[in-house]
Order: C-alpha cells, then sequence, then structure tokens
C-alpha cells in the first residue's frame, strides 16, 4: 500500500508541476491542471480511490487537505493556492481566501472523480462533458 501511495502522490504532484511552468494565462494553467489531474485520476481508477478514500492515518498524514494550513503542508494544495495567488495578483486576496478556495477546487473536483469512478459505465461524451462542465464552471466561478 505504501508503494501504491509514492508512487500516486508524485503522479499527482508530477501533473501539477508540468502546469506550472507552461506560459499560460494564470486561468488557463489552471483549467490545464485541473483537467490533467481529472484524467490521471480516471487513468488508475482503483489506485485513486483506495488511496484517496482512505481513512486510515497513516495516508491521512498524506492526503488530508481540508484543515487549516494545508497549503503549507500539502504540496498539492500549495501548487493549487500558487495558481490562485497568480489569478490574484492584480486583486491580492488574503491566504486564508485562497486557501479555502483551493480546497473547496479540490474537493469538487475529487467530488466529481470519484462518482465517474463509482459510476464506470458512463459514455465517454458524457464523462467528457461532465468534466468541461465542471472545470469550466469552477473557473469562470473564481473572481479575478
Amino acid at each position: 500500500r505504501r508503494v501504491l501511495f509514492q508512487s500516486g502522490y508524485k503522479r499527482i504532484l508530477s501533473t501539477l508541476t508540468s502546469v506550472t511552468t507552461s506560459d499560460k494565462e494564470p486561468k488557463e494553467k489552471l483549467k490545464e491542471g485541473l483537467n490533467k489531474y481529472i484524467l490521471m485520476a480516471l487513468s488508475t481508477p482503483l489506485e485513486f480511490k483506495t488511496i484517496m478514500l482512505s481513512n486510515s492515518q497513516s495516508v491521512l498524514k498524506h492526503t488530508s487537505v481540508l484543515f487549516k494550513g494545508a497549503s503549507e503542508k500539502r504540496e498539492a494544495i500549495g501548487i493549487l493556492c500558487q495558481q490562485l495567488r497568480d489569478i490574484y495578483w492584480e486583486n491580492p486576496k488574503e491566504e486564508s481566501y485562497i486557501e479555502l478556495t483551493a480546497q473547496v477546487l479540490w474537493s469538487s473536483v475529487f467530488g466529481l472523480i470519484i462518482r465517474i469512478i463509482i459510476e464506470e459505465d458512463l459514455n465517454e461524451t458524457q464523462r467528457k462533458n461532465l468534466i468541461e462542465h465542471q472545470v469550466n464552471i469552477l473557473i469562470n466561478g473564481i473572481e479575478s
């Protein structure tokens, strides 16, 4: 389980980091990152479910993201927060607002991923429509 967790988490970080280096506009980077994260998670559904739905304290030490200060202790949420800071650079927000926004974005994406995994008989068109629509709603909901 530990090897499964480590390889899965490295893949998540690699996916998120790959987007931060592009020269796209901040909202486009975030959109690309969310899409890549969703597709990466859906490419290994059993692994994702096993890790992310675990309530084992040893796993939660790495996967819990909803606590205050998570952006400093969890690299993935930290990357998401930095993307939000980039979006808000002209109209800066308080760090608590940025972290809460990142946590809500992550939770929303997580929920869709889990539902798509569970409802495995969705056709590809519906799956793509759900992902695209969710990401667009999330990105458009971010005030700049």
